[in-house]
């Protein structure tokens, strides 16, 4: 029976690591067009498939049988948590969430070891204080669901106090269902003979888990510094610098560097043919975009998708060709080109899953994120607020900086 539940335990660690905070494609994109019902939703979602935090929750109350005692300690953990969730995302607080999430892993290690006698045991020292114990593991807690809500898009202001204080709501209405859940499973489990025999087991189990999760979160952390994405060019770079490498600059297709001058200048001869490029992408998006806005019927809709893939390239080909532009904020243009390559992923998938409904509201996503480029790409910033370099300036028509040949 110990293996059984040794083995069961260890199945759950390896289940899904992702799930333990993770916040799915889909449910970013949600977010980012959600209001308050929708942070809610994701807040008692992610507690309910947060087993980091179910399982610390369980060790709390696993010997707990009167109602005082559940009452003081989970409040206690709630306070914590609700102080690093609310302040710590309202203040822009961030850490490496799979560090946060290690150190969360080690929490459920200690209640497991607490339950089983181990700190007096082993330790030789007096259990501290267990309300304070389980008030400043909630505090960790809730910065690690911080974490994770600061990767939605979640506004300013009264509107993102709003969002985080329905996502912490939602967290709430989560713990208490899986707190339900928990105390009639335990209350029914007592009366068994067994429960003295795998009590236990069962907190070993935690101890197990909570060091394989531990070593889970540092195998992410390991690779994948930047929890936004697995390869950081900026870090890459900086890390050849350190080693004395020397870094090509990489230019815009059509420009090039001439010796002692710094700043790339347009290749005069391939200039028409990126000219003949840009209009061909244009139009290629006007068009494709007409056959997109016309479909009507659900077939049509489950049908958009191979359209929208086409306009996901010209985007892509449309920021190379405007690369060499310094008028144009391309943090806004790669931010609406990310999220236009998120929706196309998710067009595709849903399309192939019959949900029109959902393909539908995807598509005026996409739709918006395309609006947003063209905005971009046809109402740039002015070129007069650019910031030249002494000793150059900026022809009419050419937006690359050119030595000022009377100095």
């Amino acid at each position: 029976m110990r293996r059984i539940v040794a083995l069961s335990l260890i199945g759950l660690s390896l289940a899904g690591p992702s799930l333990a905070h993770g916040m799915s494609e889909a449910d970013k994109i949600r977010a980012a067009g959600g209001g308050i019902v929708e942070f809610f939703r994701q807040g008692a979602v992610h507690m309910l498939t947060g087993y980091d935090h179910l399982l610390f929750l369980f060790g709390v109350v696993f010997f707990l049988t009167r109602f005082k005692d559940i009452l003081t300690f989970v409040t206690a953990f709630t306070l914590g948590h609700c102080i690093t969730l609310i302040g710590a995302t309202f203040l822009g607080i961030q850490a490496n969430y799979f560090l946060i999430d290690a150190v969360i892993a080690l929490t459920v290690c200690y209640k497991g070891f607490d339950n089983v006698g181990g700190i007096e045991k082993y330790i030789g020292v007096k259990s501290p204080n267990l309300v304070a114990i389980v008030f400043a593991i909630g505090l960790i807690h809730g910065f690690g669901l911080s974490t994770r809500l600061q990767t939605l898009t979640i506004g300013s202001g009264f509107d993102l106090l709003g969002k985080i204080l329905a996502f912490n709501v939602g967290v709430e209405a989560g713990q208490i269902a899986a707190l339900a859940v928990m105390l009639v499973l335990l209350a029914g489990w007592r009366r068994t003979a067994s429960f003295q025999r795998f009590s236990l087991a069962a907190n070993t189990g935690l101890i197990i888990v909570g060091g394989l999760l531990v070593l889970m979160q540092l195998h992410g952390y390991q690779h994948q510094r930047d929890p936004m994405g697995f390869y950081d060019e900026k870090a890459h770079r900086h890390a050849h610098e350190d080693l004395g490498l020397v870094v090509t600059q990489a230019l815009p297709e059509g420009y090039h560097v001439d010796p002692g001058d710094p700043v790339p200048h347009k290749d005069h001869d391939t200039e028409h043919g990126a000219t003949e490029a840009y209009s061909g992408v244009i139009d290629r998006i006007f068009e494709t975009r007409k056959t997109i806005k016309s479909a009507q019927t659900d077939d049509e809709i489950l049908d958009v998708h191979h359209a929208v893939t086409e306009i996901h390239k010209d985007l892509v080909q449309l920021r190379q060709l405007v690369s060499g532009r310094p008028n144009l904020d391309f943090a806004q243009f790669d931010a609406a080109l990310n999220d236009a390559a998120l929706t196309t992923t998710l067009i595709d998938k849903q399309a192939h899953e019959g949900d029109v409904e959902e393909t539908r509201k995807l598509i005026a996503r996409f739709d918006k994120s395309v609006l947003a480029i063209e905005e971009l790409v046809n109402h740039p910033v002015n070129p007069g607020t650019q910031q030249v370099p002494e000793g150059y300036h900026v022809d009419p028509g050419d937006p690359v900086p050119h030595k000022d040949h009377d100095h």
